[in-house]
């Protein structure tokens, strides 16, 4: 017999005991592969709004909404203003603007959008995903030149405080009535708990 064709017992058993080590290192290898594979997906990202206040001083003493750029046609039609303002249109001589950005995210992004006018004044908080597709929207501010209905709101660790003011209403619980909301984990209004 050839000498090096003989391997000791010790040898073999260790030669043996190699390849069981690496065949079993290597299953552990693709199966910890296969769930750092499955584990990688993104969170969307839960909206933290800026804390901002909507009132007569802050949107037309301070002339927040009257001194930002018009809206163009194209910011109109992606920002789908026919559908928040079912009034909307610059042959009823309304101006829209951008008033603010109370988030930006990789998913989402909620935006302050204004209408003004000579007797009254509007703005909405709309809620857009990634595709600038229209998610949801709240009117947040309210003003006309009669006086006797006004919208106002404070935004303030992520809950909108809505306040309407309506001098006719019938009741006197009725005359102001304020509705607190916040975006659900779809993006959505919903009344606050």
């Amino acid at each position: 017999m050839r000498p090096y064709l003989k391997l000791s017992p010790a040898l073999l058993l260790s030669i043996m005991l190699n390849a069981a080590c690496n065949s079993s290192t290597d299953k552990k290898t693709s199966e910890t592969n296969k769930q750092d594979t499955t584990a990688i997906t993104v969170a969307p990202v839960k909206p933290m709004l800026k804390d901002v206040q909507l009132n007569e001083k802050t949107v037309i003493l301070e002339k927040k909404l009257y001194n930002l750029e018009k809206i163009s046609t194209d910011a109109f039609i992606s920002l789908s203003l026919r559908i928040i303002d079912s009034t909307s249109g610059d042959e009823n001589g309304f101006k829209y603007h951008i008033m603010d950005t109370l988030f930006s995210g990789p998913n989402v992004k909620v935006l302050v959008i204004g209408r003004e006018y000579e007797s009254e004044n509007y703005a909405w908080i709309a809620v857009y995903d990634s595709n600038n597709k229209l998610i949801d929207f709240k009117t947040v501010y309210y003003d006309n030149a009669e006086g006797f209905l006004s919208v106002q709101t404070g935004i303030k660790n992520n809950l909108l405080s809505i306040t309407t003011y309506n001098e006719y209403a019938e009741k006197e619980k009725d005359k102001k009535v304020t509705a607190v909301y916040l975006l659900d984990e779809n993006n959505k209004f919903i009344k606050a708990p």
